[in-house]
């Protein structure tokens, strides 16, 4: 009856892009790149000139990892959805909505953001598994951060870390797992998005 979906993601670069550039999960049922059915979340409003993030601080205030968590907690409880049955199509609250469709986050006892979700199949379109067709692609959408809003010093704790556990900055030097980092800009690492794609088969009929 319902499509689990669950991510779990190390990186913190990574979550810090998640939270403040913003997430698209794509549901491909047909398997053919196409982009249309999606849910949004989290949602990152555009700001406007002078405006500043929902998600600064104020001085003084606490910014370690667990406020940074508690923080986005908080201030992230919708998501949009898109392509599925008119129903369920708009902005809903993750946890409660007549759709049917529930998000949860959270971060385990490694740090690593687990995301997870519940996709009645009812609020596809008939014709998404047509034939009992089990092949689906999801894929994953997450937006660069705009460099004119990143705040430094709740930054320098999500950057990636060399092996002697400073931090990898523009000289090139290697990040945790010993990947490269090659960015001319030291915020180029939080700039850039993220796409990935992973095809899969569904285990029911």
């Amino acid at each position: 009856e319902n499509l689990y979906i669950a991510v779990r993601i190390f990186d913190k670069t990574t979550q810090a892009k998640v939270f403040f550039g913003g997430m698209k999960m794509v549901l491909d049922t047909a398997a053919k790149k196409q982009e249309n059915t999606f849910i949004e979340f989290p949602i990152v409003a555009k700001l406007k000139p002078g405006e500043k993030p929902r998600w600064d601080f104020k001085s003084g205030e606490r910014t370690g990892i667990k406020d940074l968590h508690l923080k986005a907690k908080e201030e992230n409880k919708e998501m949009n959805l898109s392509g599925f049955y008119p129903f369920a199509n708009g902005k809903y609250n993750i946890h409660e909505n007549a759709t049917g469709v529930k998000l949860g986050f959270d971060w385990d006892e490694d740090d690593a953001l687990i995301y997870e979700a519940i996709i009645p199949l009812n609020t596809f379109y008939a014709s998404a598994f047509k034939n009992k067709k089990k092949e689906l692609t999801i894929g994953l959408r997450i937006n660069g951060i705009d460099k004119n809003l990143l705040p430094e010093k709740q930054f320098t704790m999500l950057r990636p870390t060399n092996r002697r556990g400073g931090n990898a900055g523009s000289y090139g030097g290697r990040v945790q797992g010993g990947m490269p980092n090659p960015a001319a800009d030291e915020n180029d690492i939080f700039t850039e998005p993220i796409k990935y794609n992973l095809k899969l088969v569904l285990a029911t009929q």
